[in-house]
C-alpha cells in the first residue's frame, strides 16, 4: 500500500469516474485502474464496484475511505512538517558555546554575521565541551567555538581552524588595586587576594593547564574553587575574589576589567567544524569572527 494508490481510490471515490480521476492526477485510466486493483489484491476485498455504465463504491469501499482520507492527510502534514523544519535548517547556523560569559561576548560577532548574511538565523547553543563536540560531529551544529593549549590537539574527525591568542588576564573590579595596570607580572598574583580557580572537571583542558600555572604563584589558603568559569566571573564582578582567565571584551559596563598577566602562558582560540567545504554561512561566520578578533578585540571568554 502506497499513498499513489490511496490518492486513486479517493480520487474514484470523489468522481465515480476513471477517467476523471485519471484527468485530475495527471495520469493514465489504465495506470489508476492498476493501482486501484493492487490495493484491492493487497487488502483481499473489493473496494470499487465498476460496469460498462457506472462506478460505486462497496460497503468495504466506504468503510475504508475515511481510513485513506487520514492517511493521505497524516501523510501531507508530516511531509509539509519535514519541509518547514528542512528549510528552517537551511537558514540557520548551528554555533555551541561553552558558557553564558562566551556567548554574551559573541554578541558583536553575532551583529556582524547577521548584517553579512540576513537571511540566516544564528542558533547559539550552551553545553559542555564533549556535548558541543558530539552535537558538532551529528550536524546538529555546524561550528564550535574552541580554546586549546598552543601545543595542540590531536587530529580528530573534526577540524580546527586557528583564530587568535588569546592572553591570560587577570579579572577584577574597577575598584581594585591593580584595575588601572597595564599588565602585571605572574608573580604579582600572589599578592592580588583571594583567587577563584575554575574546577578542572568541569573546564576545558585548554584553562585548566593556565590555571595550573597560575595556582603556582598563589598560596592555598587563597584559592577558591569554582564550578566552572561563570561562578569564577561573577565573584570577580562580585569584588570577593580575582581570577585569572582568557583575556575577555570590554566588560567595563558590568564593572569587571581584564589586565594582561606576563608570564602566565595564553590559549589559542578558534573554531572546530566538521572536515570538508565550508558553507558559504559558515565561511562567513569565521570571517567575521576573524575580522572581530583581527581589530583588537579579544576572543570571547569561556
Amino acid at each position: 500500500m502506497n499513498t499513489f494508490q490511496l490518492s486513486c481510490f479517493v480520487e474514484v471515490a470523489a468522481t465515480l469516474n476513471f477517467s476523471k480521476a485519471a484527468k485530475n492526477l495527471g495520469v493514465s485510466q489504465p495506470a489508476v485502474s492498476h493501482q486501484i486493483k493492487a490495493l484491492e489484491d493487497e487488502l483481499g476485498a473489493t473496494l470499487v464496484s465498476r460496469s460498462t455504465r457506472t462506478v460505486s463504491l462497496t460497503n468495504e469501499g466506504l468503510k475504508f475511505l475515511s481510513y485513506a482520507n487520514d492517511i493521505l492527510d497524516l501523510a501531507a502534514r508530516g511531509s509539509r512538517l519535514v519541509s518547514r523544519s528542512h528549510a528552517s535548517a537551511t537558514r540557520t547556523l548551528g554555533i555551541g558555546v561553552h558558557g553564558g560569559i562566551e556567548a554574551i561576548a559573541l554578541a558583536p560577532v553575532l551583529r556582524g554575521f547577521t548584517e553579512a548574511e540576513p537571511d540566516v538565523t544564528p542558533d547559539v547553543r550552551v553545553a559542555p565541551h564533549s556535548a558541543l563536540l558530539n552535537m558538532l560531529e551529528s550536524g546538529t551544529l555546524d561550528v564550535v567555538l574552541e580554546y586549546r593549549d598552543p601545543a595542540g590537539a590531536p587530529a580528530s574527525a573534526t577540524v580546527f581552524k586557528r583564530i587568535a591568542e588569546s592572553p591570560a588576564a587577570l579579572i577584577c573590579t574597577h575598584t581594585h588595586p591593580f584595575a588601572q595596570r597595564d599588565k602585571i607580572d605572574a608573580d604579582e598574583i600572589g599578592r592580588a587576594g583571594r583567587i577563584a580557580i575554575c574546577n578542572p572537571h568541569a573546564s576545558l583542558a585548554a584553562i585548566d593547564t593556565l590555571q595550573r600555572k597560575v595556582l603556582g604563584h598563589v598560596n592555598p589558603e587563597d584559592v577558591i574553587m569554582c564550578s566552572g568559569v561563570e561562578p569564577a566571573v561573577a565573584l570577580a564582578a562580585a569584588g570577593v575574589a580575582v581570577a585569572v582567565l582568557p583575556n575577555i571584551p570590554d566588560m567595563s559596563g558590568q564593572g569587571i576589567c581584564a589586565i594582561p598577566v606576563d608570564g602566565i602562558p595564553g590559549v589559542v582560540f578558534g573554531v572546530r567544524v566538521r572536515r570538508g567545504r565550508l558553507a558559504p554561512a559558515l565561511d562567513a561566520f569565521i570571517r567575521v569572527l576573524s575580522a572581530e578578533a583581527a581589530s583588537g578585540v579579544s576572543a570571547p571568554s569561556l
